[in-house]
């Protein structure tokens, strides 16, 4: 398993089997594979939906490899390895954090809360 965090240390996306892809910062999807971007566009296109933004922010090719997480061939962003589990990932939208395993903090949004608004 492999968890993207932004710069506060929150999670982002998790990637549960990733082993060679081309993945990305889509502008309209999110933290993705070159494939299941794709893969979106059709099914827009079949359903009518007019799309004219597939971009990315950032594209990059990951694998993982003996346990080592390798990243490759970046666009638009910078990759640097902090250790054999860590990359940070730079790019215009700001700095990422590509993590094995599943280490981060959960935002405060996701906190469970009892409503005290009364309907």
């Amino acid at each position: 398993m492999i968890s993207i965090l932004n710069q506060n240390g929150e999670l982002v996306k998790v990637l549960t089997s990733v082993k060679d892809a081309e993945f990305g910062l889509h502008k309209l999807f999110g933290f993705i594979t070159d494939s299941a971007a794709q893969k979106r566009i059709e099914a827009r296109k079949l359903k009518g939906i007019e799309f004219n933004t597939d971009s990315w922010e950032c594209k990059f090719k990951i694998k993982n490899e003996n346990g080592k997480i390798l990243l490759s061939d970046s666009e638009n962003c910078s990759l640097e390895s902090l250790n054999n589990e860590e990359w940070k990932i730079t790019s215009k939208l700001g700095e990422f954090k590509l993590v094995k395993g599943g280490v981060a903090e959960f935002s405060d949004m996701l906190i469970e809360e009892k409503d005290s608004a009364s309907w």
